[in-house]
């Protein structure tokens, strides 16, 4: 958490626990940068690198509930919202999901709403 504050976002909250206890969060926390890091390396890891990923338009909504302290294992629940093929590409679809950041009791850390653009097995049959 530090050394990724210290490179990236270098808040009070987020390199050092006695300044920390004086910021809204408490104590110690995460960057929310770095929880959007590790979400995507989860993600990558899960499913992203062995499918036909073509990358993604963005970010509808991103939200931090909760801080990530440190120590804590996290997890990530991935629920698909909708999926369509392009109008535009026919080799194209496109999939908004919601990633939900959760702790090791299931409290929900942070949200995240976007749409992944990935390659079709037979974009033919859907003419």
């Amino acid at each position: 958490i530090v050394a990724f504050a210290a490179e990236f976002d270098p808040q009070p909250m987020h390199l050092d626990e006695a300044a920390a206890s004086a910021t809204p969060l408490g104590g110690l926390g995460a960057s929310g940068w770095h929880i959007c890091c590790l979400l995507m390396r989860i993600i990558a890891d899960g499913f992203v690198l062995e499918g036909s990923s073509m990358g993604s338009p963005g970010i509808e909504e991103l939200r931090w509930h909760k801080p990530l302290r440190p120590g804590t294992n996290i997890r990530v629940r991935a629920t698909v919202l909708e999926s369509r093929p392009s109008k535009s590409r026919p080799d194209m679809g496109l999939t908004k999901f919601r990633y939900e950041v959760l702790d090791e009791a299931g409290s929900c850390l942070t949200t995240m709403v976007s749409t992944s653009m990935w390659g079709r097995r037979e974009p033919e049959a859907a003419r």
